[in-house]
């Protein structure tokens, strides 16, 4: 067993287990089983080839060679940085053949979170492909190699077919598969060990909730190796049903209205910001999108009037998705009426999924009432990898992790996700919720997005800064007129915010969510022009 791994205990085990949510298989060998009997069939593809089950059977176990041969050994953690393609799926399926470790980091991530990676993972070998190398920043592996001289680098486009054997390892399935990275907003991401039994799990659990089958072709547009492209069900899912994958190099309406048009995709997962890139795009550019039928939308919350945009533009094939790379998993059922889709984050993917909402005294709330969720279930961690001090505080003694999400269930047993629990602003000793200022202030015709975030003030201990992107054609809106919009709608006085920015773009993290740390930073360097 991986050291710095928190197991769940034998008895929890073996009741996933009799309940047939662990299979006691590995990843590798789960996808082998379910790829028979379509091994001529369209496995994956992206713009430049495709392969069929067969062949990305014997790509990958000539990459497994070709590792081997490298010195990549069952066991070890190799750091694997590749951006969307074929190869991402070929390299992953290559060392988990092997029985090796990837630590999958987002294409997005840059030296200093791939050096993170290599120490606290300890990997030997840093896989990455040239083009993740030269995008805007040549000079990365140098400084990683500075970072880390006895770190193996190996370029994919440079690998040759395996010419040995390499040996079959046979991994528990209980042991560590694959790392994950958290995408917080703060910090350094933290690593989230999945097991072939808990990952595969989560996979065949999000498959079946959305009626993935064998006719479906399952578009990555996201990174693929964020934890909602890559099984929810994502390619582990499509895979695992015997479907086919198409890659996109980017979110990019040029790169993936082509794809789908070409390969007639029909289902794929977008975060909220890129599904109204795609609403736009999709009244103007000429690609057939009708295979479409079901867009996942998550990542990060999908609020009512976006929701309704979405619909009004895609029609009825939006799914809300709520999830964490760390586990737990509610989505809208397929067919759920639109107040539903709407207003609510739907139900949890498992029977099995135990959830408490919580107080401040850590105390169980009515239903109704807003609270931080904790969970545990068969698919969700114990814990995060080589990460004692953050492991007492995100996950309780008796193995429910605390989300840090606030929400709230309604009477029919939906999840609503109201914010974070550090999106709560403390405001002259007022608490303020972040996420309902946003709502509000997306409802403004002039305003296409906001994020609000709390910075530092003598005086009130925080104050309230809105930012906000205007919508295309309208003029910009200051603080006076977005004070009286506000009050209007009835928002109290002391949530009104207290500064108002424009930008062009929100930044994002690797994850791919609005960055509110990098918000922050953005107020401190202009702050004092503004004032």
């Amino acid at each position: 067993m991986l050291e710095g791994f928190t197991p769940w205990s034998q008895k929890i085990s073996n009741s996933y287990k009799q309940k047939g949510y662990w299979l006691e298989e590995t990843i590798y060998g789960f996808l082998q089983k379910a790829a028979r009997g379509h091994r001529e069939k369209t496995a994956v593809a992206d713009s430049f080839r495709e392969l069929t089950y067969a062949e990305l059977e014997c790509e990958a176990e000539s990459m497994a060679a070709s590792f081997f041969e490298k010195g990549v050994r069952s066991g070890q953690t190799v750091v694997m940085h590749l951006s969307n393609s074929v190869t991402f799926a070929i390299a992953f399926l290559g060392l988990q053949r092997l029985g090796a470790i990837p630590v999958l980091a987002l294409s997005s991530h840059r030296e200093r979170e791939i050096l993170h990676f290599c120490r606290i993972s300890q990997a030997s070998f840093y896989i990455l492909s040239r083009d993740v190398r030269t995008d805007g920043c040549s000079s990365m592996v140098s400084a990683i190699l500075e970072g880390m001289p006895g770190l193996e680098v190996i370029y994919v486009e440079d690998m040759k077919r395996g010419s040995v054997s390499c040996p079959r390892p046979n991994p528990d399935p209980s042991d560590v598969a694959l790392l994950l990275t958290s995408g917080g907003t703060t910090g350094l991401p933290k690593l989230i060990p999945r097991t072939h039994n808990d990952y595969l799990c989560f996979a065949r659990e999000s498959a079946r909730s959305v009626r993935l089958s064998k006719d479906d072709v399952y578009l990555v547009a996201l990174p693929a190796a964020h934890n909602f492209p890559l099984a929810s069900p994502g390619i582990l899912g499509a895979l695992a049903s015997a479907a086919t994958v198409v890659f996109s190099k980017s979110v990019a309406p040029d790169d993936a209205f082509e794809l789908i048009q070409k390969y007639r995709v029909t289902v794929t997962s977008l975060v909220p910001a890129v599904a109204r890139l795609w609403a736009d795009a999709k009244d103007w550019m000429p690609e057939d999108l009708s295979s479409l039928r079901l867009i996942q939308v998550g990542g990060s919350r999908l609020m009512p009037e976006h929701s309704r945009q979405l619909r009004s533009a895609f029609g009825s094939i939006v799914q809300q998705v709520y999830g964490m790379a760390e586990g737990l998993m509610h989505l809208t059922e397929i067919g759920a009426p639109d107040e539903v889709v709407d207003n609510t984050q739907g139900r949890s993917l498992s029977v099995d999924d135990e959830t408490r909402v919580v107080g401040d005294d850590g105390r169980d709330v009515p239903v109704g009432s807003v609270g931080q969720l904790l969970v545990r279930g068969p698919y969700t961690v114990r814990g995060y990898f080589r990460a004692p001090e953050q492991n007492k505080r995100s996950f309780t003694g008796d193995g429910f992790y605390c989300t840090g999400d606030l929400v709230r269930f309604t009477p029919d047993g939906y999840i609503v996700v109201e914010g974070r629990v550090k999106d709560q602003i403390n405001r002259a000793g007022e608490s303020v919720s972040a996420v309902e200022i946003e709502e509000l202030l997306i409802t403004h015709s002039s305003i296409e997005d906001a994020a609000v975030i709390a910075v530092p003030d003598e005086m009130l201990d925080e104050r309230i800064c809105a930012f906000v992107i205007i919508a295309d054609g309208y003029d910009p809106v200051d603080r006076l007129e977005i004070r009286h919009f506000l009050i209007s709608e009835g928002l109290a006085s002391f949530k009104v915010p207290d500064d108002v920015r424009v930008l062009k773009r929100f930044p994002a993290t690797a994850a791919g969510k609005t960055d509110k740390k990098a918000l922050l930073d953005i107020y401190e360097k202009t702050k004092n022009a503004v004032e």
